[in-house]
């Protein structure tokens, strides 16, 4: 069974340590014990695809400074707006940058979830 690292930590059954951008591999038992202490999370199979297919391209547009993350992200849609912000949150959190996103996200579709 495979799941997505949400914060860093090291096994205490293998040793390996493992960051964010790692996968876990191990039996359905430990991973649910991961899942319980917030190590890790089980994509579904369609997510985790999609997940492997566009986290480069995510990577890529959220290195640099925060201005120039927004600058390089200028006139994107909702979803990829939306995508940038999960990512974000997860990784660095730059208070700037998902400020950004949200007020993004709150100009494409004012009004919803008032």
């Amino acid at each position: 069974m495979k799941a997505k690292v949400m914060k860093p930590f090291r096994d205490k059954d293998t040793k390996t340590e493992y960051t964010k951008k790692d996968f876990y591999e191990g039996t359905e038992k430990r991973i649910n014990e991961l899942v319980k202490l917030g190590y890790v999370t089980v994509p579904s199979e369609e997510k985790e695809q999609d997940k492997d297919q566009s986290d480069p391209e995510i990577e890529t547009q959220l290195k640099g400074s925060v201005e120039q993350v927004k600058q390089g992200t200028e006139g994107l849609n909702k979803e990829q707006y939306e995508s940038l912000l999960k990512h974000e949150k997860e990784g660095k959190n730059r208070k700037g940058l998902v400020d950004h996103f949200e007020s993004m996200l709150d100009a494409i579709s004012p009004g919803e979830g008032e």
